[in-house]
């Protein structure tokens, strides 16, 4: 993800990125199921505000995230999606 994404991502899921990230996760090819649930979470986040289409997959990963820590604009699109 390019700087500019990760910006608009909420600091609660780059925190989880950060967190569940292995060094050398890459490499070998074998990242946890916790940093997939928080890179699909960033990436649900970064395209629910760009108003792109949201895997329900991702989306469901998003929605584990307690609203009072997400932003109003974020919680604005959720809060759309669900009505």
């Amino acid at each position: 993800m390019c700087l500019a994404h990760w910006r608009m991502v909420p600091l609660i899921i780059q925190r989880a990125v950060y967190k569940f990230y292995r060094p050398g996760q890459c490499d070998d090819m074998n990242p946890s199921e916790n940093w997939h649930r928080a890179a699909d979470a960033a990436i649900a986040a970064v395209a629910l505000l760009e108003g792109k289409p949201v895997r329900k997959k991702m989306l469901k990963e998003l929605l584990d995230v307690p609203v009072n820590r997400l932003p109003l604009p974020l919680v604005a699109k959720l809060t759309k999606l669900r009505s």
